[in-house]
């Protein structure tokens, strides 16, 4: 499976949201889409970075569009 890089700009998650994202990377959860959350990085500045495994880059799109979260670039890596 394919893994991908995404950048989301000024997000400021609130806690609960990014306990919930590293509740699924810990649990190794794969959605119903195939979309399986890898790690995430987030700065001072808002700004998160997603790691994830997915078939393609538009399913990591439309997950993300999904949640209410929009979603740039994705990069294989």
């Amino acid at each position: 499976m394919p893994t991908f890089i995404d950048r989301h700009d000024g997000l400021n998650l609130p806690p609960e949201a990014v306990q919930g994202l590293v509740a699924d990377i810990k649990a190794g959860k794969r959605h119903d889409d195939g979309f399986k959350p890898v790690n995430a990085y987030a700065n001072s500045q808002g700004t998160v970075f997603c790691v994830s495994d997915a078939a393609n880059a538009e399913i990591v799109k439309k997950h993300h569009e999904s949640m209410g979260i929009p979603c740039g670039e994705v990069i294989e890596v």
